[in-house]
């Protein structure tokens, strides 16, 4: 189960990493969850808490403007599958011989491929939505990765399957308007 948790954390990463880290610091400290191997309790404490929301305010901010938001993009590319990787490997650390290595593979490949879609979307979206693209893929991006965080933890299977739907919608909305 604990693949279908780290492929749906893998996707939330590449939406936005600062959500899941956020989340994966609540759950971890007070909740039963999910609980980290002890190598990695650091996750659930406080200062993991404290820096993921003040990331997140500067996300959710500097991504809306585009010459932030630039910036923003290009730290995403190492950024996202690097969270995406590393959430990944510390939830199937314990389930395999090579849990780690296959969870960091797996969990950042699944955050590239949805950072490199949500881009693509956004630079679609943007002139149809009067310059307002960043804001809705950013909004899309913000809410969609704690929902996927969320429902994964309390029901992987779930929370896959709103990520893989989640994909879904985007990949037809880029192949609709990259028709036209």
């Amino acid at each position: 189960m604990s693949f279908v948790l780290m492929l749906g954390i893998g996707v939330a990463s590449g939406l936005n990493p600062y959500v899941v880290v956020a989340i994966m610091a609540i759950v971890a400290s007070r909740s039963d969850l999910w609980t980290p191997v002890p190598e990695f309790e650091f996750i659930g404490l406080n200062l993991v808490l404290v820096t993921a929301l003040l990331l997140l305010m500067i996300d959710v901010f500097a991504d809306k403007f585009h010459w932030s938001g630039q910036w923003m993009d290009r730290a995403g590319w190492l950024l996202r599958p690097a969270v995406g990787g590393l959430l990944g490997g510390v939830i199937v650390v314990e389930d395999v011989a090579h849990g780690m290595v296959v969870g960091v593979a797996l969990g950042g490949f699944a955050a590239l491929l949805t950072h490199a879609l949500r881009l693509r979307i956004r630079r679609r979206v943007q002139p149809r939505l009067l310059g307002f693209g960043r804001v809705v893929v950013g909004a899309y991006g913000n809410f969609g990765s704690g929902i996927v965080t969320m429902i994964a933890f309390m029901y992987p299977p779930l929370g896959l399957a709103i990520a893989i739907g989640a994909l879904l919608v985007a990949a037809v909305a880029d192949y609709r308007w990259g028709r036209s």
